[in-house]
C-alpha cells in the first residue's frame, strides 16, 4: 500500500535529485507503519485501513508520508557526499511527526475524515489503576514505611 504518490514525495526533494519509481519502495511502508502507529489510538483500524491508495487517502496524510519518504530517500542519497546531509532530511522528519503529534493531540483535524477523532482529552481518572471511587485514600503516602 502507498499513502503517498511520487508528486507528494519529490515536492520536498531538490529537483536533482527527484524519486522516479515507486515499486516496492522499503520508505513506502516505513511511512505507512510511522502514520498508523501515531494514529491508532485516534482514529478507528477501518479508517486507517481505507487509507490504502494515494487517492484515498486525506491530503495532510499524503503531505506526511511524502516528507517521511523524502527524508529517508534524501538521507540514503546524499549522506556519504555532503557532511550536513542531515539537516535537511531531520527537518523534514521532524516536520511530519509534527503534523502527526498535533493530529494525536487534537489541535490538527483531517478534514477529509468523517469519524471524530480520539484524544488524550478524554482520560479520566477512572482509566487509572487503582480507580476505586469507593475509597480515595491514597494506597501508599510519603509518610508510610514500606516493608
Amino acid at each position: 500500500m502507498a499513502l503517498a504518490d511520487l508528486s507528494d514525495i519529490n515536492q520536498h526533494l531538490p529537483s536533482t535529485l527527484q524519486i522516479t519509481d515507486l515499486l516496492d519502495d522499503p520508505w513506502q511502508t516505513d511511512a505507512e507503519r510511522i502514520i498508523r502507529g501515531y494514529l491508532s489510538n485516534v482514529y478507528s483500524a477501518a479508517t486507517l485501513a481505507s487509507w490504502s491508495t494515494p487517492g484515498g487517502t486525506p491530503a495532510l496524510i499524503r503531505s506526511v508520508a511524502g516528507r517521511l519518504i523524502a527524508s529517508k530517500y534524501y538521507a540514503s542519497k546524499v549522506s556519504g557526499e555532503i557532511p550536513d546531509w542531515n539537516d535537511y532530511s531531520d527537518q523534514l522528519y521532524k516536520e511530519a511527526l509534527g503534523i502527526l503529534e498535533g493530529i494525536q493531540s487534537g489541535a490538527i483535524i483531517l478534514v477529509e475524515v468523517a469519524e471524530v477523532p480520539t484524544t488524550g482529552d478524554h482520560i479520566s481518572s477512572e482509566d487509572f489503576y487503582p480507580n476505586d471511587i469507593e475509597d480515595p485514600a491514597p494506597i501508599f503516602a510519603m509518610d508510610m514505611e514500606f516493608g
